[in-house]
């Protein structure tokens, strides 16, 4: 088959570019080739070159009579992103695959399904977009007089070797290994509701697996899938084995969500809306589909190929220093005063650090910025 990945670099995406290559799939990524991304590019993937966003970029590698079997769509995370996308490749495939997200749902059953769960979760705008994305493509499809399909798929907590798997890392997703490092240097990790809550933790190889098994699947025909662990894994898990796996004590400090979202706002709908919140997946449908599946990837065994592809990629190694100031800034306020002396690289390592720690050095930056921007 001919499949067409709208990204496929990304920390999500370019795992299932492989596992599409590895089928004997010609698989082509279409993506804007950022230098860092360009690292995990799978050498007999095609490039090409474009920016979805910006059509004219991209509208020659959807002219006749290139036609695809499969599109799947990584990238759009609004309705307006859909709808161009749309517009853009109409005609030129058989399926479409649009990668939503799990946190779509209002969480108000103890076991998700796709026939129980109810859709629309306010509590986080980028959750929420999702939704409409889909209802969006129920409805443009319901119009379409042709033989193509589209197929929803909804990945929960998926990890790779580039991704952290906990709420609370840098929003900046290319610096997660800066919780790695607190806990390398024996700073505190902050913890809510003393890590018991309930999450589902899947390894990309393992989704890999059931998202490819979908391509060409005439059984996915206009139906939508929660693809994610069906085990009950809490985040307090992800703190200890990652430390065991570095031979370190974690040093940990608990927090209410409010305490939390006080000093550190931007995680609000993260926790309120998503993963802070108890939740459980059944899968059962999407095995039936693909078939075959068993789970290969334990908890463990991805967290140390995690650490693993970071020591071995010291270039990866990549620091959020407002991040830390916002993680010591939070801390100060439970009475933990950190003992962590920063040996920062850069005068802006430091000024984004004190930025974090300290409110009104944060202030003052934003308005300097604002003052210089005017300039």
């Amino acid at each position: 088959m001919n499949v067409l990945f709208i990204g496929g670099t990304g920390r999500l995406s370019k795992d299932v570019a492989k596992a599409t290559v590895e089928k004997g799939n010609k698989v082509f990524l279409l993506t804007r080739g950022s230098e860092y991304r360009s690292r995990f590019v799978n050498e007999k993937c095609s490039m090409l070159i474009g920016d979805i966003r910006k059509p004219e970029s991209c509208k020659k590698y959807f002219e006749k009579p290139m036609y695809y079997d499969v599109i799947i769509d990584f990238l759009s995370l609004c309705e307006a992103d859909i709808k161009r996308t749309l517009e853009l490749i109409e005609g030129t495939y058989k399926q479409y695959i649009f990668v939503s997200s799990a946190t779509v749902y209002t969480r108000n059953e103890n076991v998700i399904t796709e026939d129980n769960g109810n859709i629309g979760n306010s509590r986080w705008e980028y959750a929420y977009n999702k939704y409409l994305c889909e209802e969006y493509l129920k409805n443009y499809f319901s119009e379409k007089e042709d033989e193509s399909f589209y197929t929803i798929i909804r990945p929960y907590v998926t990890y790779g070797n580039t991704r952290v798997p906990y709420p609370l890392v840098p929003r900046n997703t290319i610096l997660e290994y800066s919780f790695i490092q607190r806990i390398i240097n024996g700073q505190a990790i902050p913890t809510f509701d003393n890590g018991a809550t309930i999450t589902a933790i899947l390894n990309t190889k393992d989704f890999s697996y059931l998202v490819v098994g979908l391509f060409g699947n005439d059984k996915a025909k206009n139906e939508d899938f929660n693809i994610a662990d069906e085990e009950i894994t809490r985040w307090r898990e992800v703190i200890d084995i990652i430390g065991e796996l570095l031979n370190t004590k974690v040093v940990t400090s608990d927090y209410s969500k409010d305490e939390i979202c006080k000093y550190m706002p931007e995680y609000e709908p993260v926790l309120y809306g998503d993963k802070g919140i108890d939740v459980r997946f059944d899968i059962t449908k999407v095995k039936k589909v693909v078939g075959g599946y068993k789970k290969t990837v334990s908890l463990k065994e991805g967290l140390l190929e995690m650490i693993s592809y970071y020591q071995e990629n010291p270039e990866l190694q990549l620091i959020d220093y407002k991040w830390n100031g916002k993680i010591d800034r939070l801390l100060y306020k439970k009475g933990m005063n950190s003992n962590y002396k920063y040996r920062f690289p850069t005068l802006k390592a430091a000024s984004l650090y004190y930025s974090g720690r300290y409110s009104f050095v944060g202030k003052i930056m934003d308005m300097v910025i604002k003052i210089i921007s005017v300039i």
